[in-house]
């Protein structure tokens, strides 16, 4: 930045990401996850690798790479660039987004559902159980 010229300022304001995270998940939004209760993830659209000796093909949960400063916060939904297959599958340079955003970027790919919690808080008193 110096020999740029260009001002290394620190900001706390979540407006000026905004449109870079939008842009990230324009073009990442197929490769987008949820976190699971145990704490990997599962990819929005189906990913199976091969196994080498089987030849065999399994769903892969994913994990969040170690080097990743999103490790200590585990957002609930990422989008990531790449796989890193070892003996995990590590998503790199994950970015935190949400489902909104997600189904805003590529609405052909993403509808939005209502959670059943949502669903009945929504109902009438009538027909909501209690």
């Amino acid at each position: 930045c110096q020999r740029a010229g260009i001002a290394l300022v620190a900001r706390r304001d979540t407006a000026d990401v905004e449109p870079l995270v939008r842009s990230i998940a324009t073009g990442f939004f197929a490769h987008a996850a949820v976190r699971t209760p145990d704490g990997t993830y599962r990819p929005l659209r189906s990913i199976t690798v091969a196994s080498a000796a089987a030849e065999a093909e399994a769903a892969v949960p994913l994990v969040l790479h170690p080097d990743s400063v999103l490790c200590d916060v585990r957002p609930e939904w990422v989008v990531y660039t790449e796989l890193v297959l070892t003996t995990r599958a590590y998503m790199r340079d994950a970015t935190a987004v949400t489902p909104q955003l997600l189904h805003a970027v590529a609405p052909h790919f993403f509808e939005l559902r209502q959670s059943s919690e949502a669903r009945a808080a929504a109902a009438p008193s009538s027909t909501r159980l209690q």
